[in-house]
């Protein structure tokens, strides 16, 4: 009742806790799910990532031997806690140094297909923390900067996260990248620089030292009809950092350090191949748009490549699929009706190929690996 005492009885956990997790989607033919709830198990906060101390949740479980995360979907090697207003926040370690409250609950992807244990240790107990997930300001020492892209619609508010670190490359890096939250319908999101694999990324690891010349595809999803507003929602990029979004198809450039780009869709956006961050030191006008509007990648457990981009196509565009000899194993032409597309890889061997997609001056060259 209100205003009377609740008392909790029972042991405090002092020493190491193991929880159960499984993979159910791969176990039951992918008729169930990978994520599991677990939550922290001491009296005290814990360090959730490399930031917030040596022994932390992240390493613990992804240590090369005790990996208990997804392997096959690596992206996804992160910690998914709600942050109480809609959404999920991916915590890895690129994220600022975070602190699990005592209690506090939050989903991880599972590898096995059988019980795997996610470990929590005493010597991950910490005095630091005061809230939940929501933590104070971010670190900023001088390898370091944090770029957030929001996007607002119909009062609904999203953002994707963008790290520059030292120890990171353009591709996947498991425990600093992370993919969005399966369940969930992210509104803006990015996609890898390199290597693109399909994941659509809530957070997105970048070296620090390729800062000033860095092209990022964003994905944004929106409502035809309504007015939407992209903007720089928090960075600690240098001042002298120009931020722009490109809208590729309209061919322009916005500068989000200073004003906040806003467009009402004719229709609804959807997936990537439109808009780009660009971050630079140079003034970039309008006449200069020239990123490749095509994309297209082959999922871990798809058995078809999707491209994506092709409505921003004034002609239809040719995909060419060449094995590892050169010979050409595919020769096919996509219209322009439909943004994104599939293409199937049934009949063909396991091995390495090379895509590359034509369209008008528009080209891209990919390599594939297909299992």
């Amino acid at each position: 009742g209100s205003g009377a005492a609740m008392e909790f009885t029972g042991d405090i956990q002092a020493g190491s806790v193991n929880i159960a997790i499984i993979n159910n989607d791969a176990a039951n033919s992918n008729a169930g799910s990978r994520w599991n709830l677990v939550a922290n198990p001491y009296p005290s906060y814990i360090n959730a990532n490399s930031n917030a101390g040596t022994n932390n949740v992240m390493d613990a479980n992804d240590d090369g031997g005790n990996n208990v995360f997804d392997s096959s979907h690596a992206a996804y090697t992160a910690l998914y806690a709600h942050d109480g207003d809609g959404t999920y926040t991916a915590i890895n370690n690129s994220t600022a140094a975070t602190y699990i409250a005592p209690g506090q609950g939050f989903m991880v992807a599972a590898e096995s297909t059988s019980n795997a244990n996610f470990s929590f240790t005493a010597n991950m107990q910490t005095t630091s923390g005061t809230d939940d997930f929501i933590s104070g300001d971010a670190m900023d020492p001088d390898d370091r900067a944090e770029l957030f892209i929001g996007l607002s619609q119909n009062n609904i508010e999203r953002h994707t996260e963008i790290y520059f670190l030292d120890q990171v490359t353009n591709g996947l890096d498991p425990s600093y990248d992370a993919g969005t939250f399966e369940f969930e319908n992210n509104t803006i999101f990015s996609r890898l620089v390199s290597d693109d694999l399909g994941y659509d990324m809530a957070i997105q690891a970048l070296p620090y030292s390729e800062m000033w010349d860095k092209v990022i595809p964003i994905g944004i999803n929106a409502t035809a009809g309504e007015e939407m507003t992209v903007s720089v929602t928090h960075k600690t990029t240098p001042a002298d950092l120009k931020i722009y979004l490109e809208d590729a198809q309209e061919g322009t450039f916005t500068l989000i350090n200073n004003e906040n780009f806003v467009l009402t869709p004719s229709s609804d956006l959807s997936g990537i191949g439109r808009f780009f961050i660009h971050t630079t030191e140079n003034a970039l006008s309008n006449e200069e748009v020239n990123t490749s509007l095509l994309n297209a990648y082959k999922g871990v457990d798809n058995n078809y490549i999707t491209i994506e981009g092709l409505a921003t196509q004034a002609t239809s565009t040719e995909v060419s699929l060449y094995n590892i000899l050169g010979t050409r194993v595919m020769d096919i032409s996509l219209d322009n009706t439909t943004n994104t597309q599939t293409v199937s890889t049934n009949g063909l061997s396991t091995g390495i190929y090379v895509l590359k997609l034509i369209s008008g001056q528009d080209q891209l060259t990919k390599k594939l690996i297909i299992k």
